[in-house]
């Protein structure tokens, strides 16, 4: 009898993806069906729609299930952790926001919010969610744009990226670089310094940067036209006024915008980074860390 996993969306697009590899590898590992549902209110606009697959493609395994309901009589299998049993097709901000659930590592019932990939189940149907656990290999293997979205990415890099660029991630929100921003301006001004006509591509969650950036290297930017919240909130907690499939389509543009760089300077704590260096096109060596 077919068993499945069902990976939850949670957090912000480079945590998503990590996971994203973790559920693949558990997958396979397990003969179980993976079925990847990303309907919370973070970037889906109504809990009934999945947008995962408006947005990527997965490949070499097999994705003919892409809801909960699509297991056929789901509303009788068995349930890991049960706390998620009678509420399979809900979001997971709906379902860990019970009380005492809302982190990981809380406990509800004497269980755990998600199943453990180090461990065995026997239940038919196992929920699985995460900050983390990428492997880039799965990852690259397994995951795509949607031609409509690689679209997008090309067009954008076929009409500026004619020159060298320099791609530059900078998250500067709710989560904090480990190093002062100097540091990631040396690096482009040693760069510069060899590719003097070269431009920078930024990508960041914070105008404030943009600015920065703009006044240091006027004649060099590139940035995409994008929405920020006016209060600093992280795009992608924004909860208000903004539809949720935008800003989820400007962080996969964007992240994807990067891999296509001459020169990637990452953000060293950031997932969103460590996507785009696993798609990154060009030599790996050009590849700095920050």
């Amino acid at each position: 009898m077919a068993q499945y996993i069902i990976l939850k969306g949670i957090a912000g697009l480079g945590n998503r993806l990590s996971a994203l590899s973790a559920a693949i590898k558990y997958a396979q590992t397990t003969n179980r069906k993976l079925i990847v549902e990303w309907n919370d209110h973070w970037y889906s606009s109504h809990s009934s729609k999945n947008v995962f697959f408006e947005f990527f493609q997965l490949i070499n395994i097999d994705s003919s299930l892409q809801h909960t309901y699509d297991i056929p009589n789901y509303i009788q299998k068995t349930v890991a952790p049960a706390m998620w049993f009678n509420h399979l097709t809900d979001p997971s901000d709906q379902v860990m926001q019970f009380p005492l659930v809302w982190k990981l590592n809380d406990q509800y019932l004497g269980q755990k919010c998600v199943v453990e990939l180090d461990r065995s189940y026997t239940e038919d149907i196992v929920i699985f969610t995460s900050y983390g656990g990428l492997d880039t290999k799965i990852l690259r293997h397994h995951l795509k744009l949607k031609p409509a979205v690689q679209k997008i990415v090309c067009e954008f890099a076929e009409k500026y990226f004619s020159e060298t660029v320099i791609g530059v991630h900078v998250r500067f929100t709710d989560k904090q670089p480990k190093q002062p921003l100097k540091t990631v301006f040396q690096k482009i001004d040693d760069l510069l310094s060899v590719e003097p006509t070269a431009k920078i591509f930024l990508a960041t969650d914070n105008p404030d940067i943009i600015i920065e950036f703009k006044l240091r290297y006027v004649n060099h930017m590139l940035v995409r036209n994008k929405w920020f919240p006016s209060d600093h909130t992280p795009i992608h907690r924004y909860q208000s006024g903004r539809i949720p499939e935008e800003i989820l389509l400007d962080a996969v543009v964007e992240m994807f915008l990067l891999s296509h760089c001459k020169y990637l300077i990452a953000q060293g704590n950031s997932s969103f980074s460590r996507i785009s260096t696993c798609y990154f096109k060009s030599d790996s060596n050009n590849i700095m860390l920050w």
